[in-house]
């Protein structure tokens, strides 16, 4: 016999003996009765209900729908974290350290072009970048204060005064 009928003649076999037992207790002193057959309907109905939560289980297992005993469910409405975004219901949110990562670098690259360390097109390239990846959220106000914050002069020459 299979391990997966062994469920199934066990809940078979379970029925049969209360199929043939609830119409026994009929036998049994009235002042008895009615207390054996409420529990005994009560047992059969938690060894249902456990069988189906043993087949459901065991399904889920199959199917790799359980949840890892690490993992801790919340509510969507908290967001959910995804390649530097937090995904919510209704928007997409730039994650704030990655707002701040970026302001940090952006102000090194304009100290290194006004240092003449890197061409403007190195600083423009830099920047559309993130601004490509950010798009994808709204972040459109974040953009605009973080780019108009950051005053971008041209490099200065260094002059060699001869005498």
């Amino acid at each position: 016999m299979s391990q997966a009928a062994d469920p199934m003649v066990i809940f078979t076999r379970t029925f049969d003996f209360l199929t043939w037992l609830v119409p026994m207790t009929n036998h049994f002193p009235r002042a008895q009765r009615f207390t054996v057959t409420q529990r005994l309907l009560d047992a059969a109905l938690d060894l249902r209900e456990h069988m189906e939560i043993a087949n459901l289980r065991k399904g889920q297992a199959r199917l790799r729908l359980t949840a890892h005993p690490g993992a801790h469910p919340r509510p969507v409405a908290e967001g959910i974290p995804f390649l530097g975004f937090v995904l919510y219901p209704d928007r997409r949110r730039l994650k704030r350290r990655k707002g701040i990562h970026f302001r940090q670098r952006f102000i090194a690259r304009v100290r290194q072009y006004q240092a003449g360390e890197i061409s403007l097109d190195d600083l423009t390239a830099s920047v559309r970048g993130w601004i490509n990846h950010v798009r994808h959220a709204n972040t459109k106000g974040l953009r605009k204060a973080m780019l108009r914050s950051i005053i971008i002069t041209p490099p200065q020459e260094v002059r060699h005064d001869r005498r």
